[in-house]
């Protein structure tokens, strides 16, 4: 089952569309779901804090420092911690 908004000659108006393809055309996964974790791993993230050094760090620091961190640690929830305006 698909839905999706369709915009109309009208430059405001949307229209919805409801696709119910049949059996024959609908998506068959190949791999199963992958288990549930016993537990989640929260990980709190400050990509602005995530530098050793005295500065804002960037994202591509997080990524390649952090993000290494929390995938080697099996983290699977990361609460990215927004300032203003973010």
């Amino acid at each position: 089952m698909s839905c999706n908004a369709i915009r109309t000659r009208s430059p405001y108006r949307y229209d919805g569309i409801h696709w119910d393809p049949p059996a024959a055309e609908r998506h068959v996964w190949r791999h199963e779901r992958p288990p549930r974790p016993p537990a989640l791993r929260v990980y709190e993230a400050h990509v602005g804090m995530s530098s050793e050094e005295p500065k804002v760090a960037s994202y591509t620091e997080f990524k390649d420092t952090v993000r290494v961190y929390q995938r080697r640690v099996c983290v699977s929830v990361i609460v990215r911690a927004a300032g203003r305006g973010a």
